[in-house]
């Protein structure tokens, strides 16, 4: 009787080609959900954020958490303390900080570690915190923190956002220009012009740029999906950025949905940029 030991070529390459085949199937799945993953993870990061800014408003009598403390002799480095610092008493860890479906980088090195200093994400503190500069250099920088509990509508005011990846820019505070935005909070709202609705004297986000073509975060960003026609709003979940509400809910949001109540489309100028239906805007606490 005939025993058969081995298989013949033309199996082996059957076999190969299955396997290839199955490879290339199910490899875009893996990264599908490895994606998936990741965004979860950041959503329940900025979830736990938003958590943090309560508690913190529970300990300082219904104050939103400062946008900054500066000049401050207990700060670790540079005499500033970003909200991301004061943060630190209310999170397990720093880690949760960064966003998972961002690129890490190596582009400074701080006393702190990168989490506290290069978060990829952002305090909408033109909302809740806003910093009137008065002149004076730094000095001159006062913030204004509102009322936790005093917003209209919570549920329709962004608290958090996900924030570009700040690359090899400077850790917090642009040395060199006597004074200006960092990166631990740079975003800006759609419409920007100096100032906002609720204090024309109000500096904006992202070098005082609103939303759109022009502006300077068009001009320092090249990647629309963190943030170069929409003043460093990340959108890295397939098109979408991850928020986090002032009543403590999150949810993804696509640029024209976080546009909304203004004229914003990707191809318009932002020097005409306008709010046309305050009902809709979410970056005020009206």
């Amino acid at each position: 009787m005939h025993i058969r030991r081995a298989f013949t070529l033309i199996e082996l390459l059957v076999v190969i080609a299955i396997i290839a085949i199955l490879a290339a199937i199910l490899f875009p799945v893996f990264a599908q959900a490895k994606a998936a993953a990741k965004a979860t993870a950041s959503i329940s990061n900025t979830k736990q954020q938003s958590l943090a800014t309560f508690m913190y408003s529970a300990d300082t009598d219904d104050m939103q958490i400062l946008h900054a403390v500066v000049n401050d002799p207990t700060a670790p480095a540079d005499n500033h303390r970003p909200w991301t610092l004061l943060m630190i008493p209310y999170m397990k860890t720093t880690a949760i900080l960064q966003d998972p479906l961002s690129t890490d980088f190596k582009g400074y090195t701080n006393p702190t570690t990168n989490d506290e200093y290069a978060p990829r994400y952002a305090y909408v503190y033109q909302v809740h915190c806003p910093v009137v500069y008065y002149g004076g250099g730094i000095g001159g920088l006062v913030t204004t923190p509102s009322s936790q509990t005093g917003l209209a509508q919570p549920a329709n005011t962004v608290l958090l956002v996900s924030d570009r990846n700040v690359g090899v820019q400077g850790p917090w505070w642009w040395y060199g220009a006597g004074w200006g935005f960092s990166d631990t909070y740079d975003v800006g709202s759609p419409y920007c012009s100096g100032g906002y609705s609720q204090n024309p004297l109000s500096l904006c986000g992202a070098g005082y740029s609103s939303w759109g073509l022009g502006s300077i975060s068009g001009n320092t960003n090249t990647n629309i999906e963190e943030g170069a026609l929409t003043a460093s709003v990340a959108f890295r979940k397939a098109g979408r950025a991850i928020v986090a509400w002032a009543d403590g809910h999150t949810s993804t949001q696509a640029a024209g949905q976080l546009a909304a109540g203004t004229n914003w489309n990707p191809t318009l100028q932002s020097a005409n940029l306008v709010i046309n239906d305050m009902t809709k805007y979410v970056w005020d606490n009206q």
